[in-house]
């Protein structure tokens, strides 16, 4: 319930600041309605710890990324709307998908960008070290393919492909 949410967040060891315990209070509202068969999560928002104190949250409702901390917050501004992210283990990166089909990893303030691939990403995971990015996608000639970006050397590589039937 919100109650013993906010009851936890309380409870931490740092006193988080009334901007990051009020995008909290909102994304566990939004949670809490998506999942009882109400608004669906997809015209909500879904937020991640980065560290004890900054919080990343994805606003689906017009797509804008935004960083908050105590210290304030701002946006990762891409020419189109971010549909997907997800930091990595170490929240020093996030991969995106944006809503013209392209995959970026973009460091955690969005000033080193790279842009991993296009076609329709299903699914994405990071390594525990993140510095690999495995993901699974659909390319314009219908193949489907299991690949990896190293972030290191900013290559990909195919581990496993099939043509669609």
């Amino acid at each position: 319930s919100r109650k013993s949410f906010i009851v936890e967040v309380v409870k931490m060891k740092h006193i988080l600041s009334v901007r990051v315990l009020l995008c909290l209070m909102i994304v566990s509202i939004f949670r809490t309605h998506a999942h009882s068969g109400g608004m669906a999560l997809m015209k909500g928002m879904e937020s991640w710890w980065l560290s004890q104190n900054d919080v990343l949250v994805l606003d689906h409702y017009n797509g804008s990324l935004t960083v908050i901390s105590d210290s304030g917050q701002y946006g990762i501004d891409f020419s189109t709307n971010v549909i997907f992210a997800l930091p990595d283990p170490t929240s020093n990166h996030i991969a995106l998908r944006l809503e013209d089909g392209t995959l970026w990893i973009t460091s955690r303030d969005g000033a080193d960008r790279v842009q991993c691939d296009s076609g329709i990403v299903l699914h994405v995971v990071w390594s525990p070290d993140g510095q690999k990015l495995l993901y699974n996608l659909k390319g314009s000639n219908d193949n489907i393919y299991c690949k990896v970006f190293e972030l290191s050397s900013r290559t990909k590589k195919v581990l496993y492909s099939r043509q669609v039937k």
